[in-house]
């Protein structure tokens, strides 16, 4: 089961409807923002919908579980400090969710990650990737982008 992690790169503003509804539909609202879903021919088909607009590559569990505990939330708590208090492993929740054994909502999670600007900026934001920030990314790539972002 692979799993795909989209970041979404750029704004909005002026764009064609298709490409906004593609976002909302990810939960990808705003720049900066990171989703996490099963690779699929229809999630293919978003992304080719947003190549312009948005990274993606696939996704380790390690990488998955430093999201859930760095950036996970709950309401408006962090997930690491919700699960503190209610005696939760961080890590097994997961290793749960990645597997698909759960679902973000089994635990209270949104299914989005807030993550902030990478270390060292995007690089051009009006290229693809490897020459700027947009576009499909090899699998080490990615991670170390998120890594950076978290």
């Amino acid at each position: 089961m692979v799993k795909i992690g989209i970041v979404r790169i750029r704004g909005l503003k002026g764009k064609p409807p298709k490409v906004t509804q593609t976002f909302e539909l990810l939960h990808l609202d705003r720049v900066n923002r990171c989703a996490v879903y099963e690779d699929s021919p229809s999630l293919r088909g978003m992304l080719h919908a947003v190549k312009d607009f948005g990274t993606w590559g696939e996704i380790d569990q390690k990488t998955f579980e430093l999201l859930i505990e760095k950036r996970g939330v709950v309401g408006k708590s962090k997930f690491a400090k919700v699960a503190a208090a209610k005696k939760i492993d961080a890590k097994a929740a997961a290793a749960e969710i990645f597997t698909g054994k759960k679902k973000y909502e089994d635990y209270g999670l949104k299914p989005y990650f807030r993550l902030t600007p990478p270390s060292g900026g995007h690089g051009t934001i009006k290229r693809t990737y490897p020459e700027g920030a947009l576009g499909k990314r090899d699998k080490e790539a990615f991670v170390s982008l998120v890594k950076s972002m978290c």
